[in-house]
This record gives C-alpha cells, structure tokens and sequence, in this order.
C-alpha cells in the first residue's frame, strides 16, 4: 500500500491534471446513479479530494519533525 501511496503522490504531484478536474458532481437524479459517466466523474473527483487531504496531512506532520519514513509507514 505504501508503493502505491508514492506512486499516487509522485503522479499527481507531477501532473495533477491526470486526476479529476472538471466540475464537482451534483447528483439530483436517482437516475444519475446507473449513469456510469456520473459515478466515473464521482470516483475521479473523491480520489482527487483525498490526495489532497493526504497531501496537507502530510505537511502538517512534516512541519512537526515527523520524517517521510514514519510518516509513510504509520
């Protein structure tokens, strides 16, 4: 899991455009829910927001001392 983490962060880090960056989803319509572009776009825009929340964890511990190994490992 942590290779995948590295990988994600490296990936968006370098190019945040891979991941989703159009509009946030506002689901208004039972019928949204069996429209695969919709769920697409919802699973794009939550993986976006928690590397985001990832990210600012991160330097939040960073900024107490804490190193990349610990911080990755625990």
């Amino acid at each position: 899991m942590v290779k995948v983490v590295k990988d994600l962060l490296s990936i968006y880090m370098k190019k945040p455009d891979y991941f989703y960056t159009g509009q946030d989803v506002k689901l208004t319509d039972p019928k949204q829910l069996t429209d695969f572009s919709t769920l697409m776009n919802v699973f794009l825009s939550l993986e976006r927001f928690k590397l985001n929340k990832l990210i600012n964890r991160m330097t939040e511990l960073k900024g107490q001392g804490k190193s990349s190994y610990d911080i990755l490992m625990f």
